[in-house]
């Protein structure tokens, strides 16, 4: 009768299916065991010391000057470390500068403004994506000229807030930059600021990364000036697509002294409306 017919064929068929994806996992997790070996002898983003260049690209409407493209470029100092598979990234920023469509005045950063940023600890991630590697790196959320805690993060609505204090120890309040202005003594701005930023790139090589970065806040606010008619709060608006970065593997013994500075270049646009130097 059908219902006595002889199995045997069908066990055999089901267990030679079983042999074959058994076979197939196995196979899949000894090429994984491979690859991870493989970086395990010879690491994408080895432990040790890096320099990292950003350059944070925005379009600024100021005052009387309509609206032009500036980029803010920073090189910091990087110490990278590996427990595990967990990455662990820290960095300080070493020197800062502005470049700007048309450079008559030129805003500079000064050192006490630098040495005031603070140095975050952060952690990355490296993906496998295609044929390459994909790095990613949250930095948080970096506030200068106030106690973000007293408001929420919010940047102070008024010079009096007691949330503002003197943030790079120059006896003024927030944070103090300078506008450089031929032919007039330099002007002085004090802000308040907040970002995030999130770097998004590709591993080229063992030790270098390059790729852009995703301005997820910029803002500012100017709470006094001097001369007082330069006490006005631009518009900015970021541009993630045209900010980019680099992290570059450097001797372990480096700092920021010895770290090659930033060449100032004019920010300019090709026909395409591209940025270019």
């Amino acid at each position: 009768m059908n219902y006595l017919r002889d199995r045997r064929p069908e066990r055999k068929a089901s267990f030679i299916k079983s042999f074959l994806l058994l076979t197939g996992l196995l196979a899949l997790a000894t090429s994984l065991c491979g690859v991870a070996a493989a970086d395990a002898d010879s690491p994408l983003l080895p432990d040790g010391t890096y320099r990292l260049e950003m350059r944070t690209v925005s379009r600024t409407k100021v005052h009387m000057m309509g609206w032009n493209r500036s980029a803010m470029v920073s090189v910091s100092l990087v110490q990278l470390h590996w427990n595990g598979s967990l990455g662990v990234q820290s960095h300080q920023v070493c020197s800062m500068v502005s470049e700007r469509e048309g450079a008559v005045v030129k805003l500079v950063f000064p050192q006490e403004y630098v040495d005031a940023l603070s140095k975050p600890r952060y952690g990355i991630q490296i993906a496998k994506n295609g044929r390459g590697w994909e790095y990613r790196a949250d930095l948080g959320q970096e506030h200068v000229g106030y106690l973000p805690d007293r408001t929420g993060g919010e940047l102070p609505s008024s010079i009096d807030d007691p949330a503002i204090y003197d943030w790079d120890g120059d006896q003024r309040p927030g944070a103090t930059l300078r506008l450089s202005i031929p032919l007039f003594p330099d002007g002085k701005l004090y802000v308040l600021q907040r970002g995030h930023q999130v770097l998004k790139g590709k591993v080229l090589s063992p030790g270098r990364v390059e790729g852009k970065i995703d301005v997820r806040l910029l803002e500012q606010k100017v709470i006094g000036a001097k001369p007082n008619f330069l006490n006005r709060t631009p518009e900015v608006i970021p541009e993630s697509d045209q900010s980019t970065f680099s992290l570059t593997q450097i001797p372990a013994e480096s700092s920021c002294e010895s770290l090659q500075p930033i060449k100032e270049t004019e920010v300019k646009e090709d026909e395409d409306g591209h940025l270019s130097d």
